[in-house]
């Protein structure tokens, strides 16, 4: 990160999309679930995280992608919408919220690298 953006980050002042993104890579991608939403119509959103600690998450019928400082503020913005980490930690328990049959495999979105229109800033959440 920049000295330029690291004020303007600990100042509050959003990030353009450029600067979000600048000199990064996708190091991590996790993917969540929507528990307002059962089999078979799941509902999901994605977060990446990057080389640069940044996070960025995406919902499956927006156009929309939101960025944060870090997975923490990530999470707490997607699980206030009712989500839930699809991970291996993922049990029974979590199977039988969203009614998913018992030998049924989830299997996961396929759009890692799905492009959006319009990028929004948060930071911390």
């Amino acid at each position: 990160m920049s000295i330029s953006e690291s004020i303007k980050n600990q100042l509050g002042i959003k990030l353009t999309v450029k600067e979000f993104y600048k000199n990064c890579k996708v190091k991590k991608v996790n993917w969540w679930l929507s528990y307002c939403h059962s089999y078979p119509d799941f509902y999901w959103a994605r977060l990446r995280t990057f080389s640069n600690g940044r996070v960025n998450v995406l919902f499956q019928d927006e156009d929309k992608t939101y960025g944060f400082d870090n997975e923490r503020f990530a999470g707490y913005f997607i699980s206030e919408d009712e989500f839930i980490e699809h991970n291996e930690n993922f049990d029974e328990e979590d199977r039988e919220f969203i009614e998913t049959p018992k030998n049924f495999v989830i299997s996961l979105p396929n759009w890692a690298d799905r492009e959006t229109k319009t990028f929004k800033y948060i930071g911390k959440y």
